[in-house]
């Protein structure tokens, strides 16, 4: 193992970090010459995980806080081995051969699936009236290329794609499928960038292939890097504040009921957006105003995942397993992804925008009752309840520690990407699907790509720390 150490001593020998330590020591954190940690990293999701993992192959101290009594953040299995495949409430699939995830499939030796050997799916729309609708494929396709044609010619500012779409004069099916391009990202089409919509959707055809499905749940991952970290994850540890100075920062975070607090030389945030946005962590000093305003140009998407199982599939001599149906507006949709090894029969359904805000507003027990209705109004089967034999309901907009299901920019937001990401005094870094490139945000394996390069940064930044300490050191007096 390649690693590299830091004289504690020449670390605190600057101005800075005195003055750090002076800043701490005025908050009750004491003048602590030697911190708890060289790095703590705020968030357990893959991000955060990925980077300890990094740091730790380092010989680096490390502590991950997370909030929840889980890992994995976004990434959730559902404990109800209901299915040998696994029950996804959170991340579905690895997108795509290439993505940087698979070094981690084939390191814990993971099972996965292509979905094309489950079988070609067929997918159908549907309205109230009009169940099961085959879709006319080559009249969309042909409306995509379209829209992407006439964007690629557009030279105004950026937009909203609603107001895009409705400015280029598009009649109202291709209007419909610009609406699906900005869903397809979880964002309504007036709150998501034109430019971002248009150019990403391009860039992401052009990267992915297939997808595949972890067998087992995508949190045989999430174990498997909880057990190579076992000792430096504390569980059930939210973050209030952080004070900081440069080189050095303190983190107050809640220990099952009482205040705690440690120290770092360094720290990594892989908050999501929409808790920088609620300000649930306070920092002090503030994140200087470049910073909040890259926040401010993203937004959280709304999802709900409901995942359900029935006692017959009363769907099959409508639609073929994989297949499903989704709304004309491709807000709601329900998907049979295969046949499962026990458990019963599984419709997964996947709810965006005003749809997911709606299920949200009624709450599981009447959410539930609307999502069987869309059921029965997409299969055209009377009385689908009294198929249910289990079901979750996942609504990401309530959980407090993600307020949402992933990113997307607003309109001017492509540009803010970079100083989302960017580092603050070499001090505090920040990682996370919504740091990751395009196309690559909103997926997991951007998420732990981005864990990887904020580790690589942080290590970078400690060793510059260590060798201007050398530099300032003074040299010890001759003997001669």
């Amino acid at each position: 193992m390649s690693g590299y150490s830091i004289d504690r001593r020449r670390f605190v020998a600057g101005s800075t970090a005195l003055g750090a330590a002076t800043l701490l020591s005025s908050r009750g954190l004491g003048a602590q010459y030697n911190p708890d940690f060289d790095v703590i990293v705020i968030g357990a999701g893959i991000a955060g995980l990925a980077a300890a993992r990094e740091l730790v192959r380092q010989d680096l101290k490390v502590l991950v806080l997370e909030a929840r009594e889980r890992a994995g953040g976004r990434i959730y299995t559902a404990e109800d081995e209901v299915v040998f495949h696994g029950v996804e409430l959170g991340a579905q699939y690895i997108h795509g051969s290439k993505a940087d995830t698979w070094e981690l499939i084939e390191d814990f030796g993971i099972q996965t699936m292509a979905l094309s050997e489950m079988g070609d799916a067929e997918l159908r729309t549907f309205s109230p009236g009009n169940p099961n609708a085959v879709p006319d494929l080559a009249r969309i396709e042909q409306a995509f290329k379209t829209i992407y044609e006439r964007f690629e010619a557009y030279r105004g500012e950026d937009t909203d794609v609603l107001d895009w779409v409705q400015t280029q004069g598009f009649g109202v099916f291709e209007q419909g499928v610009a609406t699906r391009s900005a869903l397809s990202w979880s964002a309504e089409p007036d709150r998501m960038s034109a430019r971002s919509a248009m150019e990403d959707s391009a860039l992401w055809e052009a990267y992915k292939d297939k997808d595949f499905k972890v067998m087992g749940g995508y949190s045989r991952i999430i174990e498997k890097l909880q057990a190579e970290l076992k000792g430096k994850i504390r569980l059930d540890a939210a973050v209030e504040e952080t004070v900081w100075a440069e080189g050095l920062v303190g983190v107050y975070y809640n220990d099952r009921g009482a205040t705690s607090s440690v120290t770092g030389r360094s720290l990594i945030s892989t908050l999501p957006i929409g808790v920088m946005q609620a300000e649930s962590v306070k920092m002090t000093p503030p994140l200087p105003p470049w910073k909040l305003d890259a926040i401010d140009a993203f937004e959280m998407g709304q999802v709900v995942v409901v995942p359900m199982m029935f006692a017959t599939p009363f769907w099959r001599n409508k639609v073929p397993e994989p297949g499903g149906w989704t709304g004309e507006d491709g807000r709601i949709n329900l998907w049979i992804p295969h046949s499962p090894a026990r458990g019963g029969h599984s419709v997964v359904g996947y709810f965006q925008g005003t749809a997911a805000k709606r299920l949200s507003s009624l709450g599981e027990q009447e959410g539930l009752r609307q999502v069987l209705e869309w059921l029965g109004q997409a299969s055209g089967e009377v009385n689908v309840a009294s198929h249910l034999t289990w079901h979750r309901f996942q609504d990401w907009q309530q959980e407090r520690y993600t307020l949402g299901s992933y990113s997307f920019p607003r309109p001017g937001g492509a540009e803010q990407r970079e100083p989302l990401r960017r580092s603050i005094s070499d001090t505090l870094f920040f990682a996370g699907e919504a740091t990751a490139p395009p196309p690559h945000y909103q997926t997991v394996h951007g998420a732990y790509a981005s864990g990887k390069r904020v580790a690589n940064e942080v290590m970078e930044a400690l060793k510059r720390r260590a060798s201007e300490a050398d530099e300032t050191e003074e040299p010890e007096a001759s003997t001669s």
